[in-house]
């Protein structure tokens, strides 16, 4: 089972994955089309300081039929019109809601930018504890695997000496329980392996069934991250560049502009229309048709003036609307700092005690390991029983999982640290 997942043609390291994540990611590739359709209507809101044109044109018959009588007959007096119109209109003033709209909307771009540069930094969070929890994972399948190996020599061993009469048949059950509860991890560790596999997958849109080797980077820690006095200019420093901080801001210059768009439907409104337009008739056979519209033309130029005086009180709930939106964009603000010097606090503190997780699990490595080579020793020779190995084991196998994870988790968060202040996120 570890083979179709471990090994491969591809090797990829952090960066490797990271790049394609940013090319092929599908939740980045919808941030940026949505920036583009934000960028689209930011344009398009300058349209509304020109003119309004628009051309019209018809052709309309009027059938008829007159009834001649020095003839005795009907004669037809169809008559066919030609008309034709160009009509401009102007906005000459509207309470500034022209100019106040692109606002709102240079500031719905800038917003949409930000939030493409924050999917981008989330998925890269994502990725880099995807593509560590797999490395642990593999390390942590391999470890089973071992443990399973040497559950079955001492099972060996303990066979032999149940059939010469040494020990009891129970020993031999307790080391076949402990074989069959490794057997049973390695299937859940290695089920484990396999989805964050996927979701490694996933989050780079490659095929599940693509084969890749990660390459596992080495450990290394910034000083300057893990002082004891520098949390709290960190953690400003993270909140300043964040940008969930810029886009909390630009939401509310957003809303003021909004406000701004609500009660600019107070004020007049001047409109300026000009229209031109001529027209021909089929029935005035002895004028020539281009002789008509040169005669037909004529055109007006008007202004209108509307002055609001009540509306149902629709604008006056357009202002308090757009007053509770910006009181909502300032108290986002707090609530995103908050939020931020919440994780940037999390990731110095698991920082600082992942580092004191790896000493600490070096050290207990260290002598459990020292302690079930001498016990296995005394199991060969007969001086202690399963139970005794079984926890001697156990403790050697847990040291090894926790020495490894607590190196991953503190590249991790030494990582993460560095990324929250505007550096590349490097494994």
């Amino acid at each position: 089972m570890i083979s179709i997942f471990a090994f491969g043609q591809k090797k990829l390291n952090f960066s490797d994955c990271l790049a394609l994540a940013i090319k092929q990611n599908l939740e980045i590739q919808s941030a940026n089309v949505n920036e583009e359709i934000e960028k689209y209507k930011f344009k398009a809101s300058y349209g509304r300081l020109a003119p309004e044109l628009r051309a019209e044109g018809f052709q309309r018959a009027r059938f008829n039929q007159i009834y001649d009588f020095s003839t005795n007959s009907y004669i037809d007096n169809t008559v066919r019109e030609l008309r034709g119109t160009v009509r401009a209109n102007f906005n000459l003033f509207s309470g500034f809601n022209v100019w106040n709209t692109i606002k709102v909307q240079k500031q719905e771009y800038a917003i949409a930018k930000l939030n493409s540069q924050q999917q981008i930094r989330e998925i890269t969070i994502s990725l880099a504890e995807s593509y560590l929890t797999t490395l642990y994972l593999t390390e942590l399948v391999k470890i089973n695997d071992q443990q399973i190996q040497l559950s079955e020599k001492q099972l060996a061993l303990a066979q032999l000496k149940y059939e010469s009469g040494v020990i009891a048949e129970s020993e031999v059950f307790k080391l076949k329980t402990q074989k069959a509860n490794e057997e049973l991890e390695l299937v859940n560790n290695t089920n484990k392996l396999i989805d964050n596999w996927v979701r490694l997958k996933q989050l780079m849109n490659l095929p599940i069934q693509e084969e890749l080797v990660l390459e596992a980077p080495a450990v290394e820690l910034d000083s300057a991250v893990l002082s004891e006095n520098n949390a709290a200019e960190i953690t400003s420093k993270i909140i300043d560049f964040h940008p969930l901080t810029n886009i909390s801001l630009l939401r509310q210059t957003r809303a003021k502009a909004a406000l701004a768009v609500a009660r600019s439907f107070r004020y007049p409104e001047l409109n300026a229309e000009f229209a031109y337009r001529t027209s021909s008739f089929s029935n005035l056979e002895l004028v020539d048709q281009e002789l008509q519209f040169d005669r037909n033309r004529n055109g007006f130029l008007r202004l209108n003036l509307i002055v609001p005086i009540f509306n149902q009180l629709t604008t006056y709930s357009r202002i308090k609307q757009a007053k509770g939106g910006l009181k909502q964009a300032g108290i986002q603000i707090d609530r995103v700092r908050n939020q931020i010097t919440q994780e940037a606090t999390k990731a110095i503190n698991d920082t600082k005690t992942a580092r004191k997780r790896v000493e600490a699990a070096s050290i207990a490595l260290e002598f459990s390991k020292k302690s079930y080579e001498a016990d296995a020793l005394k199991f060969e020779l007969g001086k202690i029983n399963t139970n005794e190995l079984n926890i001697t084991k156990n403790q050697y196998n847990n040291a090894q999982a926790d020495l490894i994870k607590s190196n991953y988790e503190l590249l991790y968060n030494n990582a993460l640290i560095n990324f929250y202040l505007g550096e590349p996120f490097k494994l």
